[in-house]
């Protein structure tokens, strides 16, 4: 298992996804970003009390996708404070995905 060990006390691992809403920036964005940590802890909550041994946070209400050149700063700092976040609401590991070429 190599570094999943040094996560994860088991295998397999069951890792749930939290759909953080449209963030600042994109086409689809309408609420504050105080309403998007508290849906994404809720949801993140959820996923924790059903049994999830983790959770990763991604931005799937962002469609259209950026690409990676297009990515402005207020997508990392939303991600970084949902991330924040949910990393205090659960207990299990979070992991983020940024959607669509964006990873760099």
């Amino acid at each position: 298992m190599g570094a999943l060990a040094d996560i994860f006390a088991k295998a397999p691992v069951a890792i749930g996804m939290v759909h953080v809403r449209a963030l600042p920036g994109t086409p689809n964005h309408k609420q504050p970003i105080d309403e998007i940590v508290s849906i994404a802890c809720d949801e993140a909550r959820t996923l924790q009390d059903a049994g999830f041994d983790g959770v990763l946070i991604e931005n799937m209400h962002d469609a259209p996708y950026l690409m990676s050149d297009r990515i402005g700063p207020e997508i990392v700092a939303s991600m970084t404070r949902v991330g924040s976040e949910v990393s205090r609401c659960v207990t299990v590991p979070m992991g983020v995905q940024v959607l669509a070429g964006a990873n760099l």
